[in-house]
């Protein structure tokens, strides 16, 4: 007994000679024999073993105080591919731990073409520096273990990241910047870095590389382990913080209430590029790539500048319009007055030339006074007029023996409550903004297409900025709207253009709709939220087609217009559900060609029907009518034959509304150069709001096709192609885009609204059709 006490003293002594840790404090510990196994030094080479059928080995090392926190990688590789090859996969399992954190995983692995990889790595998660109190240490151990029938050549290496790439600080005085350039990173190198956020408001992450790769950034905190599932499937948990894939550009916006005091960032690359997209080329899997990271510590954007000047963009041009319209009317009734002066003098003059004078004057003082009266009381002469007649009333041409059909305008309570039922689809997008609470966990993933370049989180929305931007068409409705209600009492029944005074009521609403609309989409720009954006421009698109129809055949009922908007939905809503199946593509195509030739019939019937008006040239009128006809016909297939070229660059809604588009400006030009060819008189505002409106068309699609997303790529890809913002650090293209074409918008409603204001004399049965 006494033998065997002396001789392992003596056997501990030696084993501390050996470490050259034979000093005092250490000998002080009474610490355990060191595990079974093969010593490894980290940072070394590899080490190699053989390893045969049902066997395992183990290596470790040991760690001291000076590997508190460090990372460290385990690396291993079969190097004798050539005689395993017909082994299968995942044959050999490796698992490595430090006592705090653990991972797996398993060789040879898979590429999406075939290729097999015989080579992984893994980090572990750092030991904290209570875990070295006392002067104890700890081992990093590595277990291989092999099932295959063959013996199993083995390589594995045990390596440190250095302290100064790991720990990045940043200082707590705002704004701060650390740059770290060309770090090599791979996929049996992953990179990871272990950032202190005390004091920081906002933090801004920026990746960027110039080498083809496809990566995953993993954002967790300082006691979660990004290994909880297999990173390539990874699916998301509450210990997870943010998981995006990124190819060449990578921006993260980062909120104080949103992270711990300690951040561990992750950067993994995949074993091939085709992981973020199908067309991506292939690659040696353990090729190193170059990184450039930089991240950026300050108090955030101050929210209130930015959207005070953009309120204020907006309402500047319509209070100079409200303060140009009252001097326009100071001046008319100071011409007024200054007229009925003048009037009032020339018939004193007749008065006094006439040979009965008494008579004369009074027949010219009747007159006038019949005129004035008439002008006094026309108000009330509509409304009796309105109230009396509500049917249609078939009104004849001294000229001919056509006879016209004609939609008296008159106060109806139908449009009153069809008015408002546009806005019962609004339902749905109420909902889901209440309930945004749980959704947006699942929505601040790597499936939104934000521009996180210019990104300003607010709330629980990622992309705050691009919400606010849809104000516009929120402010340009409720403008239009406005200017609606004040033209309705100049509305004379059965002179000019028929009266659809509900349809520009919704076409207000539905402008309206669109501001809801759009900002729920950007909550999380994706194939789901986009099916939210696009009926009410749809539905839109079809009310103007609508008006311009109506405006010289009859007014449109109520039912009509609730039905082109429920069919714009109900389409809308199947084509999402059907999305994903590609014979969607060709129905889509199908049906809208087939709607297209039944609009153009439509209008050209009733173009060359005898409904023309004799005191016009019907056979120029249908010449033109043919050739408009056609060349709708020819730009439409144009339109389509783009569409099918690249299937796979476009959703079938974005079909649906391109062709809505399309259309609606093509019969909105052919009905102005229509009122061109037969010398018709356009008002003059008219044309000014056209104008304006082709100018800020032109400048809002300029800002579209300048976009920081691409919905034909993937979301990684995607990223690759956000930008900066571009004004008061806030607003980037696309928010420029908001803004142009609400405003384009609201002049293009206004110019439809006033385009046959000219014609409002004549009477309605003079008017032609076309």
């Amino acid at each position: 007994m006494l033998l065997s006490i002396v001789l392992s003293t003596l056997l501990l002594a030696v084993t501390d000679a050996k470490r050259g840790k034979g000093n005092s404090s250490y000998n002080a510990i009474a610490e355990a024999p060191p595990p079974p196994g093969v010593e490894i030094s980290v940072g070394k080479a590899f080490t190699s073993f053989i390893l045969s059928t049902g066997r395992f080995v183990v290596v470790y090392a040991v760690l001291g105080k000076e590997d508190a926190l460090d990372l460290h990688r385990i690396h291993c590789i079969i190097t004798n591919a050539k005689e395993v090859a017909n082994e299968g996969l995942h044959f050999v399992q490796v698992t490595a731990s430090n006592g705090r954190g653990s991972v797996s995983f398993s060789l040879p692995e898979a590429t999406s073409n075939g290729t097999l990889l015989y080579e992984g790595a893994r980090v572990v998660h750092p030991l904290d520096v209570t875990d070295f109190e006392g002067g104890h240490r700890q081992i990093l151990t590595a277990t291989v273990q092999s099932r295959s029938f063959v013996n199993v050549s083995i390589g594995i290496r045990f390596s440190r990241y250095d302290r100064a790439q790991y720990d990045v600080r940043l200082s707590h005085t705002t704004p701060s910047t650390r740059y770290l350039r060309n770090q090599r990173g791979g996929y049996v190198r992953p990179l990871s870095y272990r950032l202190i956020t005390t004091g920081i408001e906002v933090l801004r992450v920026l990746i960027e590389s110039n080498d083809d790769l496809c990566a995953q950034l993993i954002v967790t905190g300082s006691e979660e382990d990004p290994y909880a599932r297999n990173i390539e499937h990874f699916v998301g948990n509450g210990c997870i913080l943010h998981q995006m894939e990124f190819t060449r550009r990578l921006d993260l916006v980062l909120q104080r209430k949103d992270v711990p005091e300690t951040l561990l960032m992750f950067i993994f690359v995949n074993k091939d590029d085709q992981m973020c997209g199908l067309a991506a080329s292939v690659r040696t899997p353990n090729n190193l790539k170059l990184f450039n990271i930089t991240w950026v510590a300050d108090n955030g954007v101050s929210i209130l500048k930015p959207i005070s000047v953009l309120i204020a963009l907006y309402l500047l041009p319509i209070a100079s319009a409200m303060i140009y319209a009252r001097m326009v009317s100071l001046s008319k009734d100071r011409q007024r007055s200054i007229s009925e002066q003048q009037r009032d003098v020339e018939l004193e003059c007749l008065g006094s030339l006439s040979p009965d004078g008494t008579r004369a004057t009074n027949a010219i003082a009747s007159g006038v006074g019949e005129t004035l009266n008439e002008s006094l009381h026309v108000d009330s002469a509509i409304e009796e007029y309105e109230s009396d007649v509500c049917d249609d009333v078939a009104l004849r041409s001294s000229t001919g023996n056509h006879t016209r059909t004609i939609g008296i305008s008159c106060k109806s309570e139908e449009w009153s409550w069809s008015n408002a039922q546009v806005l019962l689809v609004l339902l749905p997008i109420i909902s889901l903004v209440i309930a945004m609470p749980a959704y947006s966990p699942s929505w601040s993933n790597s499936n939104c297409y934000h521009n996180y370049a210019c990104s300003e989180p607010f709330w629980i929305f990622m992309s705050f900025n691009h919400m606010f931007s849809n104000v516009g068409y929120m402010l340009c409705s409720i403008v239009f709207l406005a200017f609606v209600h004040m033209r309705k009492g100049k509305l004379t029944p059965g002179n000019g253009t028929y009266n659809n005074h509900g349809l520009e009521v919704c076409m207000g609403l539905s402008l309206l709709c669109e501001a809801f609309a759009s900002t729920v989409y950007h909550i999380c720009p994706n194939s789901t939220t986009y099916n939210l954006d696009t009926p009410f421009i749809e539905i839109l698109c079809v009310l103007i087609i609508l008006k311009l129809y109506g405006n010289r055949r009859k007014t449109i009922s109520a039912p009509i217009a609730n039905m082109a908007a429920v069919f714009m939905i109900f389409a809308d809503s199947v084509i999402t559900i059907f999305a994903q199946r590609s014979l969607t593509h060709f129905l889509v195509i199908i049906c809208s060609f087939v709607l297209i030739l039944f609009g153009v019939h439509e209008v050209f019937k009733s173009s060359s029907s005898g409904e023309f008006s004799k005191t016009r040239d019907s056979s120029v009128s249908k010449r033109w009518s043919i050739i408009l006809s056609l060349g709708v016909v020819t730009l439409n297939i144009l339109v389509v034959a783009t569409i099918i070229l690249p299937p796979d660059r476009i959703q079938p809604n974005q079909i649906l509304t391109i062709i809505c588009l399309t259309n609606t400006s093509l019969y909105f030009l052919y009905y102005i150069f229509m009122k061109w060819q037969l010398g018709e008189q356009s008002c003059r505002f008219s044309r000014v709001c056209s104008a304006s409106a082709a100018v800020l068309w032109m400048t809002a699609l300029y800002f579209l096709f300048a976009d920081e997303t691409d919905w034909a790529l993937t979301p990684a890809q995607s990223r690759a192609l956000n930008r900066p913002c571009v004004v008061l650090s806030f607003y980037d293209y696309h928010d420029l885009w908001h803004i142009t074409s609400a405003l384009a918008s609201l002049m293009t409603l206004v110019a439809l609204s006033t385009i046959d204001d000219a014609v409002s004399a004549l009477p309605t049965s003079l008017l032609t059709v076309f």
